[in-house]
């Protein structure tokens, strides 16, 4: 069944094709053949075969937006996911420290393309530079971590 309605589909474009290419042998007007051509270019929009809960076609846009929009909220979103709160306590030792091998990783999940922060460092720099500069980069973190002259004070306008 599926294979005739894809032969049939196919058919219906070659026959149209054939009338728009006639058309075109017909037409010596340069006007004509403009809008020949432009009909044979255009791309025909279809709208999305959405189905509902209960496996029937939506075709109304908005009821199809939200389908989607639930769709995509259910398979991003995590409702059970908390927002950390800041540490505010002394700093201490961290159980494990931050590898050059975790630095390496986060540094390849950067987008390219980005703005650079408001250190001017952009992701690509990281990305191609040196594998040095994990093992620095590593330190850096793991002090700023731990040491309390390392870590920075917010403003009090933050606060």
């Amino acid at each position: 069944m599926l294979h005739k309605i894809k032969e049939k589909t196919k058919q219906l474009k070659k026959e149209h094709l054939d009338e728009l290419a006639s058309n075109i042998d017909k037409t010596s007007s340069d006007g004509g053949m403009f809008q020949a051509v432009k009909a044979l270019n255009r791309k025909r929009f279809e709208n999305p075969k959405v189905h509902d809960n209960d496996g029937k076609q939506v075709s109304n846009p908005s009821q199809i937006q939200l389908i989607i929009a639930n769709h995509f909220k259910s398979k991003f979103r995590d409702d059970n996911i908390h927002d950390i709160e800041p540490y505010f306590g002394q700093p201490r030792k961290l159980k494990s420290p931050i590898t050059e091998k975790e630095v390496r990783a986060s540094i390849n999940n950067l987008n390219n393309g980005r703005a650079p922060g408001s250190d001017n460092i952009s992701g690509e720099f990281l990305k191609f530079a040196p594998h040095l500069i994990d093992n620095k980069i590593g330190k850096i973190l793991n002090q700023t971590l731990t040491r309390p002259e390392h870590q920075r004070r917010s403003p009090d306008s933050f606060a």
